[in-house]
């Protein structure tokens, strides 16, 4: 119970770290360098582990991201979002979630790796995850990265690519019923520096 109750905690201390972004990226500070949003829609289908076909989902998310640049080739970002994760056989939920990755692009190439925590609203009977308010998220994605330049104001980022979010009850290992569930799809990010 108290790791349940850590763990909630230092879901919503990430939330609101997050929101304090704000106002710094939208007064101009340098310290965030960009803005924008991604969409991840993704079948269990899609990946080789996972639950049986007869429980197959599909997860769609919208995050809004911040980011660094920390050389001309890497930076580092964080994101905020929502989804909605839907199952063929079972019951549906919204998710809430936070992540933090590491992001490396070269010419028209990008490849993203990070992780972070979600809240599924109604995870009651959901197959292969156990009954837990915070499940841990690694992400995974690589695809194509191009840039548009635009007349006196900064280029914007285009990166469209295949994604895999694998996500499980942390402090479970595979007790209670939680396998963890893998979730193959087509990401989609926008972003623009400040």
């Amino acid at each position: 119970m108290e790791i349940g109750i850590r763990a909630k905690s230092a879901f919503f201390i990430l939330v609101f770290v997050q929101m304090l972004n704000l106002p710094t990226a939208w007064a101009g500070n340098r310290f965030i360098d960009y803005q924008g949003f991604s969409v991840f829609h993704g079948r269990s289908d899609g990946t080789s582990i996972g639950p049986d076909t007869v429980d197959e989902y599909e997860w769609t998310t919208l995050n809004y991201t911040l980011g660094k640049n920390l050389t001309t080739w890497a930076a580092f970002e964080t994101l905020l979002g929502a989804g909605h994760l839907e199952t063929d056989h079972y019951g549906d939920t919204e998710t809430l979630e936070v992540r933090v990755l590491a992001e490396v692009h070269y010419k028209f190439l990008f490849l993203k790796f990070g992780a972070g925590i979600a809240h599924l609203f109604d995870d009651n009977n959901l197959p292969g995850l156990a009954e837990s308010g915070i499940h841990g998220i690694i992400s995974g994605s690589a695809g194509f990265r191009f840039r548009f330049h635009r007349e006196k104001k900064p280029p914007v980022a285009v990166c469209l690519g295949y994604g895999v979010e694998h996500i499980s009850a942390p402090f479970k290992d595979g007790d209670d019923g939680d396998d963890g569930w893998n979730t193959g799809g087509v990401l989609f990010t926008l972003s623009c520096p400040f």
